[in-house]
């Protein structure tokens, strides 16, 4: 289970770490034709783990946006490419 996937909005802030994945998910977005946001909820879903996301929110667009990650198909390096922006290390 993933609490607050979109970081309580610390996502979306100038850190350079997010920035850098922000860049990334919104590049991905653009060619998925969604929000940014349903790429991160996206993206935990296509998580090997099997990991849920909680929303913890009161907006229905937040979860439009989470409904709307279960018919997204990332690309296997789309993923990675979303876990590399983000500062993580490679995985081979």
């Amino acid at each position: 289970m993933i609490w607050s996937p979109l970081a309580g909005g610390n996502l979306f802030s100038d850190d350079a770490a997010c920035v850098r994945a922000m860049k990334k998910i919104g590049e991905i977005a653009d060619r998925h034709g969604v929000d940014p946001s349903v790429i991160v909820y996206a993206w935990i879903f296509y998580h090997p783990v099997g990991a849920a996301p909680i929303t913890g929110t009161n907006k229905l667009a937040r979860l439009d946006h989470a409904i709307q990650a279960l018919d997204v198909k990332l690309a296997h390096h789309e993923w990675f490419e979303i876990y590399a922006a983000s500062g993580q290390q490679k995985i081979r």
